[in-house]
């Protein structure tokens, strides 16, 4: 991911000697390009959705419904991702593929942004290329956990506004104040739709507009730009809120942001431990080591926008010139350290989480590369090297994931092939085809089922059903918000629900002990209590059908009294006790 003029002979902002040219020396990029797409897309799209895309997908089947966000289904979360999904549902239909067809065009236009600003940094359409064909590579190798998710969403209205301030920022001398101003709102109004996704697409935009004004040292447009960033955001959250107002969602929300989110952000806080921190960071290699070529870049480009050191072209650094290419590269690496604070200090330990901010680091490496003309062979050694490491490990590019590209485009389209598709072993989508048949034969309908582990949220939607309670995330619930459990079995008990699903793995009941249950199949009331959870619900009422690790319980009595882990989050749940009762 080179520039292809020479440093020597040409400058890197100079135009393209000519369309057609640039055209052609693109050409192998994008052959490549067309490649990974036949590829990888068909796989791509009928991979299984995720549980938190199932999530979103159930909220606004709910509100749909005429149900109240907050209200009917508890949500730690800002409501933009369940408007996205109402609008998404509306226009192109209920199937998973819709969904993924969606985020494919989504990605589409970061790829489009990210090209654009390889190109505005002095790069070549093949740099560009080369560098679309590394973001897309990486992306679509990746697991359905990071497809279908807000946080790669919120990389669209981030790029955007960069591309508007890099644009803005090479004509601010021709700009009046007012003009700045309006650029300013229309620039805040986009950040502030990012922001609905979720809130914390604050910090990478607080940091580009600190670089940007420690780029300009002009303080006295800095306050109306500032006034037109706050104005354009308040007026996306004012429109926001109002549709709160109006759906009547918004003292839940408030009750729910005040009363219940301390304990879930702690929660997040308690699972960073190492153990998982590992896996992540292997299921993500061979790209996660960009990190520690990036991080460094960062705080170069930071400490020079600082000093406001002049600098060689070819370090891409220099701050009062009329070139773009370092104001595309410092403001490209302050959204990526900006993303990297807040992915790391105030979020979960979850892949989806963490794929936006190795998405910024290929982009601002590949940003970096135009700069480093000086340096070809030694740069393109290193996007060989990582290139080929990254296709000897893409899962998209395995044998035995191309042998599923025929069905994936002939269809049909089954249990089974989900499973195939899928990264995770858990959920078992043919077991929970299953269950679902033998729930249909008990007549199930409206709120008769709660699904209590969170890999099942997706078969309310899949059966019409809905949840017996708010706790659509019944089991993360009960584990880890612990204060409010006299709450959840109050409205647990009123609820009339006949049957409820759990997965004994995730209660720590180990195979040889499952297997002490009984077949797969109907049961003879059987009970499974893990010795480290208190007695009560779901575990006392009797198992009735088996399909692999998933217990279908039927409630014979009174809710009186909720099962809780008696160990901490954080440990694990060994013992188990199997009984068997007489009918």
């Amino acid at each position: 991911m080179t520039n292809e003029t020479s440093a020597t002979t040409q400058p890197l902002s100079a135009p393209p000697s000519g369309p057609q040219g640039e055209t052609s020396r693109a050409f192998l990029p994008m052959l490549l390009l067309a490649v990974l797409g036949i590829v990888a897309v068909p796989t791509f799209v009928r991979m299984p959705l995720t549980n938190d895309a199932e999530t979103y997908d159930l909220q606004a089947d709910i509100v749909r419904r005429g149900g109240v966000l907050y209200r009917d289904a508890l949500e730690p979360n800002l409501p933009g991702v369940v408007w996205v999904h109402l609008a998404v549902r509306s226009a192109m239909g209920e199937s998973s593929e819709a969904l993924k067809i969606f985020d494919l065009l989504v990605f589409a236009g970061i790829l489009v942004l990210a090209a654009r600003l390889v190109t505005l940094a002095g790069g070549s359409r093949r740099t560009a290329a080369w560098t679309v064909l590394g973001l897309a590579g990486f992306y679509l190798s990746q697991s359905e956990w990071n497809h279908c998710q807000r946080d790669v969403w919120m990389l669209f209205p981030a790029l955007a506004a960069i591309n508007w301030r890099v644009e803005t920022r090479h004509r601010g001398r021709t700009l009046s104040p007012v003009s700045r101003f309006w650029c300013a709102v229309l620039e805040g109004a986009v950040w502030g739709c990012g922001v609905w996704l979720k809130p914390y697409l604050a910090v990478p935009a607080a940091a580009v507009w600190i670089i940007s004004q420690l780029m300009a040292w002009d303080w006295k447009s800095m306050f109306a730009e500032f006034a037109g960033l706050l104005c354009g955001g308040i007026a996306v959250g004012t429109a926001g809120i109002g549709w709160m107002l109006y759906s009547g969602c918004w003292p839940y929300f408030l009750d729910t942001a005040l009363h219940w989110n301390r304990e879930y952000f702690a929660a997040g806080r308690a699972h960073w431990t190492l153990d998982r921190f590992v896996p992540m960071a292997l299921r993500f290699f061979p790209w996660f080591g960009l990190h520690l070529f990036a991080v460094p870049l960062v705080i170069s480009t930071c400490f020079k926008a600082l000093t406001n050191r002049e600098t060689d072209v070819s370090d891409g650094l220099r701050f009062r010139d009329s070139s773009r290419t370092p104001v595309v590269i410092a403001l490209v690496a302050a959204a990526y350290i900006g993303w990297l604070v807040q992915s790391f200090t105030f979020q979960h330990l979850f892949d989806y989480i963490h794929a936006p901010g190795l998405l910024l680091a290929i982009l601002l490496l590949a940003a970096w590369s135009v700069a480093a003309a000086a340096r070809p062979v030694v740069v393109r050694c290193a996007w060989l090297s990582l290139a080929a490491v990254a296709a000897f490990w893409s899962p998209c590019l395995q044998p035995a994931r191309l042998s599923q590209w025929s069905a994936c485009v002939r269809g049909p389209v089954t249990p089974a092939l989900r499973d195939r598709l899928s990264h995770f072993f858990n959920p078992k989508r043919q077991d929970l085809a299953r269950v679902a048949e033998f729930l249909e034969k008990q007549g199930v309908s409206g709120r008769d089922v709660c699904f209590f582990n969170s890999d099942f949220v997706g078969m309310y939607r899949q059966m019409g059903l809905l949840p017996p309670t708010r706790y659509t995330y019944f089991y993360e619930t009960v584990r880890f918000l612990p204060s409010h459990h006299d709450d959840v079995l109050k409205e647990l008990s009123a609820s009339p629900h006949r049957f409820v699903v759990t997965d004994v793995l995730t209660t720590g009941i180990t195979p040889d002990k499952m297997d002490r249950l009984g077949p797969d199949g109907p049961l003879e009331d059987a009970k499974a209590q893990p010795k480290s959870w208190t007695r009560g619900y779901p575990w006392i009422y009797p198992a009735v059908f088996r399909a692999g690790t998933y217990l279908v319980h039927r409630i014979d009595g009174p809710i009186n009294a909720l099962s809780l882990p008696i160990t901490s989050p954080q440990s694990g749940n060994s013992a188990v006790t199997v009984t068997k009762s007489e009918n």
